[in-house]
């Protein structure tokens, strides 16, 4: 179940140690669904670098933060991840959940 999953990810992303990594990550996350959500089909928004120094330091080294992401509808494609094609409704819901 998504919901579960979210949940799950979301538990795991709080448990991180470093609050300000966590938060980092939680606001790089948060604007990542929006993205999406406003304009799913941008190449732009689906595609996010492990290489990238700040998808680095926000995503890679966060725990949590790829689970996050999956829920979003993200793929771990080894270098980078892709968000699938009908992204938008479930990063609208973990822009929500993000919210709280």
């Amino acid at each position: 179940d998504d919901g579960i999953a979210l949940a799950s990810a979301l538990s795991l992303l709080a448990s991180h140690p470093n609050a300000a990594e966590r938060d980092a990550s939680r606001a790089l996350l948060l604007k990542a669904a929006t993205n999406l959500q406003n304009d799913p089909s941008n190449p732009k928004f689906r595609r996010l670098r492990k290489a990238n120094k700040t998808i680095d330091a926000k995503v890679v080294r966060v725990k949590g933060a790829a689970e996050v992401l999956a829920c979003m509808g993200f793929e771990d494609q080894g270098g980078e991840w892709v968000a699938d094609d009908d992204v938008w409704q479930r990063a609208a819901a973990v822009a929500g959940a993000l919210k709280m």
